[in-house]
């Protein structure tokens, strides 16, 4: 606990907004405002992306400009695929636009990348799935093999008042067991359980990425899973069938037993707290 693990996911998919789906800072603004990024104190990041067979690296800097967060500086080269290894440093890279070169674009605002010259990943996916601040997203009725996946003995549920907390949404309803009530309003947490209002609430975001790629990140993806549930979401990613587009799973996790059903170690990072900056 408190080493950072929300912090780090949730810098990884504004980075992947930045980059990947070529957003605004304002999608990674709570986060900095989070880290006490200032005009003095500024955040940076690297970032490498490949396409049409080369390696992209991205060096930005991002600072706050009163009550905004702009882009100070950005440098973008490049690498053919065919030459890249883990073990590459700037300098195998070749310079293919820097910031200073669109200080004059009327195009590029102070608040967007430069990676945005690069074709944009259209119907790519990225997402930071936290399960109850999906609830409002789906008031939709879940298709009947989902609600089943988490409960049985349920056959349809609505959310019908998103009200920010798990005791006071009401959402309606109805079994498929003759004798209980046909249709019943009540708080969502007394309705279902914490493991089917997070399964209903998030496993949408995570089947529009299996069909279109992208990121999925989960915090503590454990919380209210079952290991079924859990080995069964791995399936689905590790499977070409059901993830034809490559997309990547990134969560995070307190339960180390999870880690002996992956094949590979190589995308595996422990956190831990340092006590020097503490």
């Amino acid at each position: 606990n408190s080493t950072g693990k929300t912090t780090i996911l949730q810098l990884i998919a504004g980075i992947c907004n930045l980059v990947l789906m070529q957003r605004t800072t304002e999608v990674i603004a709570p986060i900095l405002r989070k880290l006490q990024i200032t005009n003095e104190r500024s955040f940076k990041f690297e970032a490498e992306i490949l396409q049409d067979k080369t390696v992209y690296l991205l060096e930005s800097e991002i600072v706050k400009n009163k009550d905004e967060f702009v882009y100070k500086d950005e440098v973008l080269y490049k690498l053919p695929l065919s030459k890249y290894t883990k073990g590459n440093k700037v300098d195998d890279f070749k310079l293919y636009k820097s910031r200073t070169e669109e200080v004059n674009n009327p195009f590029l605002k102070s608040d967007e990348s430069i990676a945005r010259c690069l074709s944009s990943k259209a119907g790519v996916l990225v997402t930071y799935l936290d399960f109850f601040r999906e609830l409002n997203k789906r008031h939709e009725t879940p298709s009947i093999d989902l609600i089943k996946l988490f409960d049985l003995a349920i056959k349809d549920l609505k959310i019908r008042d998103y009200t920010g907390d798990l005791k006071t949404t009401t959402a309606c309803v109805e079994f498929e067991r003759p004798g209980l009530v046909e249709k019943q309003v009540d708080s969502l947490e007394k309705i279902a359980s914490k493991g089917t209002i997070k399964g209903l609430s998030i496993f949408p975001g995570i089947l529009t990425a299996l069909s279109s790629g992208g990121y999925v990140v989960i915090d503590d993806l454990e919380t209210y899973f079952d290991n079924r549930i859990i080995t069964y979401i791995f399936d689905l990613f590790t499977n070409v069938k059901t993830n034809p587009q490559g997309a990547c799973l990134i969560f995070s996790t307190h339960y180390y037993e999870l880690l002996d059903y992956f094949t590979r170690k190589d995308n595996i990072y422990v956190a831990h707290q340092d006590d020097s900056e503490l």
